[in-house]
C-alpha cells in the first residue's frame, strides 16, 4: 500500500475475506476430482511446535480444491502418484492448506513440517522446495482513471489481480513427472 488509507482498505478486505488467494500445489497420491471442498476446523500450533492440525476445538476453516492433473513418477519402490491442484482459501488459518491436505491424506510434496521424515527426504531428491505456490492474489484497488485517491477526491474501485509464475525449481520438479 502506498498510503495508510490504502493499507486500511486492504486490511478491511482481508478481514472480511474479500481478498482472493489462489495456490498451485502438488500433492501426494491421487486426490479424487470429486474432492472440491475441505471444511474442517484448524487449531493453530504452539510456539514450540508451529504445526497446525485439524481438531474439533479449532477455528472454522474451508479450502477449495480443484484437481488439475494426476501425475506419476517411477521410483525404485514402484510408481508414486501425485495430484496437481489449484487451491483457494475461503478462510485464512495458519498453515491451513498444509493441515487440510494432510488431513485428507494427501500432504504437500516436499513439506518438512507436514510429512514424515522419510517422505520428505525422498521428495527432496527430485523437488527442491515445498510445492505450494501462491500464484494469484485478487483484491479491489482504486481505479487510476477515476482519481488519485487523494483525500477529498472521489475514486472508483476496480478488481485487481496480481499473478506470479511458478518458480523454476517447481517447474523442473513437474518436468520429472
Amino acid at each position: 500500500a502506498l498510503s495508510y488509507e490504502g493499507l486500511f482498505a486492504l486490511q478491511v478486505q482481508l478481514d472480511s475475506r474479500c481478498i482472493g488467494r489462489e495456490y498451485v500445489t502438488l500433492l501426494h497420491g491421487r486426490v479424487p476430482p470429486s474432492t472440491v471442498l475441505v471444511n474442517a476446523r484448524v487449531l493453530g500450533g504452539t510456539v514450540s511446535d508451529q504445526q497446525s492440525v485439524v481438531a474439533i476445538d479449532g477455528k472454522p476453516a474451508a479450502t477449495r480444491v480443484k484437481v488439475i492433473a494426476h501425475l506419476a513418477r517411477n521410483t525404485d519402490r514402484g510408481t508414486q502418484y501425485h495430484t496437481l491442484a489449484v487451491i483457494s482459501l475461503l478462510s485464512g488459518r495458519t498453515h491451513q492448506i498444509r493441515a487440510h491436505m494432510k488431513h485428507i491424506g494427501h500432504p504437500v510434496v516436499c513439506d518438512a513440517k507436514y510429512t514424515d521424515g522419510d517422505t520428505f527426504s525422498e521428495d527432496r531428491q527430485w523437488c527442491k522446495q515445498n510445492f505450494l505456490h501462491r500464484y494469484r492474489l485478487t483484491f479491489k484497488a482504486p481505479a487510476p482513471e477515476h482519481g488519485s485517491g487523494v483525500k477529498g477526491e472521489c475514486f472508483a474501485w476496480a478488481a485487481t489481480s496480481v499473478e506470479q509464475h511458478l518458480p523454476m525449481a517447481l517447474v523442473e520438479a513437474l518436468d520429472g513427472l
